[in-house]
């Protein structure tokens, strides 16, 4: 949630899947760690644009307190989380 150019992740890191979500194309493109990526200001649409229950893991690293409205975030992270997932805020 709310990436940009680095995800405060290991470069080696072995996940399937690394989806971003953040307001900068030109940043989420330059971070080697993504296979996805999502351009959207959580500010002015909190919809998320995946599946119920699609994630095993949330993280959101150093951006939580920019949010205007974060519990209508969270309900929709809660949303896309799979039953036992993890949800990270730093």
């Amino acid at each position: 949630m709310m990436s940009s150019w680095t995800s405060h992740l290991p470069l080696d890191l072995k996940a399937t899947q690394l989806v971003g979500v953040g307001l900068n194309e030109e940043e989420l493109k330059a971070n080697p760690l993504l296979s996805q990526f999502v351009v959207q200001d959580l500010n002015t649409n909190h919809r998320l644009p995946f599946e119920d229950c699609s994630f095993e893991v949330v993280i959101c690293s150093v951006s939580v307190d920019y949010l205007t409205q974060p519990l209508a975030v969270f309900k929709e992270l809660f949303r896309v989380m799979a039953p036992g997932a993890s949800c990270i805020m730093s």
